[in-house]
C-alpha cells in the first residue's frame, strides 16, 4: 500500500504552475508530480487565470514576468475572487524579491517567493511548509 497526500479534503495537493519557459515548466511539473502534487501548468496567464478559477488550486506558482498578464497581475485577481482568495501564492523570478518590489511586478504580496535558479529540494520543502500539515494516509484508507 502507498501513501497520499490528503490536503483541504482532496486526495491531493493541486498546484497550478504558471511558466513560459517549457524547459522550467516542465521540470516543475515533473519534480512536483514526483513529490506527490497533482500539478497543472500552463505558460499563459490568461489560461492561468481561467484554470485556477475552475480549478481552484492550493497554491499557484506565478512566474513574474509573463507575456501579457503578469504573474502579480493573475495573483492580484486571485485574491480579488471570493472563489480564488485562499490559494496560496508563489511568485517564481529571475529578480530577487526587492528587485520585483521595486521595480513594479510584485503587485499582490505572494505567500512565498521562489528566486530561480532554485535548488528543487528547498523548493519542495518550502512548498510543503507554505501548504502547512498535510495527513498522509495509507492508500486505500478511509
Amino acid at each position: 500500500m502507498g501513501l497520499r497526500l490528503e490536503v483541504g479534503g482532496t486526495n491531493l495537493a493541486r498546484v497550478l504552475v504558471v511558466e513560459d519557459n517549457p524547459a522550467i515548466l516542465d521540470i516543475l511539473t515533473v519534480l512536483l508530480e514526483g513529490e506527490g502534487f497533482e500539478v497543472i501548468g500552463t505558460g499563459d496567464g490568461a489560461d492561468a487565470e481561467r484554470l485556477a478559477r475552475t480549478l481552484v488550486p492550493d497554491l499557484a506558482i506565478l512566474d513574474l514576468m509573463l507575456p501579457g498578464l503578469s504573474g502579480g497581475e493573475i495573483a492580484r485577481r486571485l485574491r480579488q475572487s471570493a472563489c480564488t482568495r485562499h490559494v496560496k501564492i508563489a511568485y517564481i523570478s529571475a529578480l530577487t524579491p526587492e528587485d520585483a518590489e521595486r521595480q513594479g511586478w510584485n503587485v499582490a504580496r505572494p505567500d512565498l517567493f521562489i528566486s530561480k535558479p532554485f535548488d528543487i529540494h528547498d523548493l519542495v520543502e518550502r512548498i510543503r511548509a507554505l501548504l502547512g500539515p498535510a495527513i498522509w494516509k495509507e492508500a486505500g484508507s478511509a
